[in-house]
């Protein structure tokens, strides 16, 4: 911010005037847009802040999910022993 700029006498006081002024007040801002504003917005939508409780889960999907776990454990490595080196 300048020294005899236009928001020197509203925020002169909390960020200073001179070089790196006006850096820190856009800094703060960003800070306070993106850290309290944003999730606050997304609290405020009920399809956002319900997110975790309006997923359905059925009991086909938990069997097809155990099925593919275990076909993806059961499949060795080839060519490896437990420690990852080549076998000779």
């Amino acid at each position: 911010m300048r020294p005899n700029g236009g928001l020197v006498g509203t925020l002169g006081w909390l960020f200073g005037t001179g070089p790196g002024a006006g850096m820190s007040l856009i800094l703060v801002s960003a800070g306070l847009l993106f850290g309290v504003a944003c999730p606050l917005l997304g609290f405020a939508i009920p399809a956002l802040r319900n997110a975790d409780c309006n997923q359905t889960v059925s009991e086909t999907d938990v069997v097809v999910a155990q099925q593919e776990l275990a076909q993806f454990v059961a499949v060795p490595c080839r060519g490896r022993t437990n420690r990852g080196i080549l076998k000779a």
